[in-house]
């Protein structure tokens, strides 16, 4: 079998148990619900790719088809919360040496008030597949294929919020979380538990600033514990949610602290590293039709965390979250700029990312070459355009590009792009159908690759 074809058969994933378990306890509260916004939809697709793995000599065609589901909801009653989002595909190639896969992602909330406005418990499950940030550092050049070294990863995270009222206007707190999480690139799952105290001051019912600090402990089911890490921080907060605008604002300071294995097997030597910790968000509505979202911060973080970051912020998608795949804390940097117009017949989303993963050490606790191969940086830009012809018709229009380089030894940048044409055709009041076609063109390994995809899919969408 051709080499490339036994690393695009990849193994057909589950969705975790917590993950489930969220989907039909949201599917069955939603009838119970004070408040109901929930939208359910499955379906069927066919695509024909002229050059799937993404080559430029010896391309070969395939034919896949898929079944789908996505939903999305918000419910919630007197004393609980459930919040869902998933996007799902299973696929099929006609070819039998590829094996069927699993792809996407989801995202699932539940929250419950024990005793209201005190206490609260929470679940948070998130699920989906990444994949290497692409790049190209010596010999190594990441694959352009998106299914080639894409990992699946599940993150379950449990815990509680305490709220002790001082008064009216101010309030002690206190969350405490576990989470266990399959950490990508390493030979086994990962552990975090985390502890966060602080103070908040309400100004208004529409601000508020907070002291808070922290600290976390990962560590790693099937390493010693010596490998693991803790990471303590300390911030000043501020919160707003004014009419037309949103804020929400962290300053403060980060400190890692672990033990590297030094050359003599078996032993280890404290290390400490500190740094800014800043995160920033900002929702403004321009008008009625258009809102501006600005987004961007420094902070210490893992492969697991960013990968919860990013689709908890983007949602679930069937494409793979880009990220590097490695046990060790890095320093993350990253800055998200959208735009959107709702103009009734006509919509408008443009957004633009940047993203930087810098790391301390030579390798990580599986003794990868961290530095060399995983410090990263990633723009990425994508516009969406909709037009409805009338109520039933209507086609979207979506590129995107992105660029990635690994800031060792002046790498090149390999790039990534996309454009793609989609109608929509309603059928009746429950049915879609959705013609496209894409046009791939990127960099390889000294090639450029080119490849092109039209298909059909044919979705349900029941009224709730």
């Amino acid at each position: 079998m051709n080499t490339r074809r036994k690393h695009l058969a990849l193994r057909a994933s589950q969705v975790g148990l917590a993950a489930c378990t969220l989907c039909i306890s949201s599917l069955v509260s939603a009838q119970e619900a004070q408040q109901d916004n929930f939208t359910f939809s499955i379906g069927a697709m066919g695509e024909y790719s002229d050059n799937y793995l993404r080559v430029d000599t010896d391309k070969e065609s395939e034919t896949f088809w898929s079944a789908f589901t996505r939903f999305s909801g918000h419910v919630e009653g007197e004393r609980w919360r459930v919040i869902t989002a998933a996007d799902i595909a299973y696929r099929k190639a006609t070819d039998d040496a590829l094996e069927d896969i699993v792809q996407g992602g989801f995202n699932g909330n539940v929250e419950y008030d024990v005793v209201k406005d005190y206490l609260q418990v929470f679940v948070q499950d998130t699920y989906g597949q990444v994949r290497p940030v692409r790049t190209k550092s010596g010999q190594n050049v990441s694959q352009p294929q998106p299914d080639l070294e894409q990992e699946d990863v599940n993150s379950l995270q449990a815990g509680a919020r305490l709220t002790v009222p001082l008064g009216k206007r101010s309030a002690l707190f206190s969350n405490a979380s576990w989470t266990q999480s399959s950490q990508p690139g390493t030979i086994d799952d990962q552990t975090r538990t985390e502890l966060t105290a602080g103070f908040r001051r309400s100004f208004s019912e529409l601000s508020s600033a907070t002291l808070s600090a922290g600290r976390s402990r990962v560590e790693f089911d099937a390493l010693p514990d010596e490998s693991g890490y803790d990471i303590d921080q300390v911030s000043l907060g501020f919160n707003a949610n004014f009419a037309r605008t949103d804020i929400d604002l962290s300053v403060g300071q980060t400190r890692v602290l672990r033990e590297m294995p030094t050359a003599i097997p078996g032993q280890y030597e404290e290390a400490e590293t500190s740094g800014l910790l800043l995160r920033a968000d900002f929702i403004r509505k321009l008008g009625a039709r258009m809102q501006l979202h600005l987004a961007g911060g420094t902070e210490y973080s893992d492969a697991s965390r960013a990968f919860v970051s990013q689709q908890q912020l983007a949602g679930p998608s069937q494409q793979a979250a880009s990220i590097g795949l490695t046990s060790d804390p890095f320093k993350s940097d990253y800055a998200f700029l959208a735009f959107s117009y709702d103009g009734g017949r006509n919509d408008l989303t443009t957004q633009y990312s940047w993203r930087r993963q810098r790391f301390e050490n030579e390798t990580d606790q599986n003794n990868q070459n961290s530095q060399a191969n995983q410090n990263t940086l990633v723009h990425q830009i994508q516009a969406v355009y909709s037009y409805s012809f009338t109520a039933r018709v209507g086609a979207s229009l979506t590129g995107t590009y992105q660029r990635s380089r690994a800031e060792v030894n002046d790498a090149d940048s390999l790039y990534d792009s996309e454009i793609r044409a989609a109608g929509n055709i309603r059928l009746g009041r429950s049915f879609m159908l959705q013609p496209f076609v894409a046009h791939y063109k990127g960099t390889a390994a000294g090639f450029d690759y080119v490849e092109n995809r039209f298909g059909i899919a044919l979705s349900y969408e029941p009224t709730l």
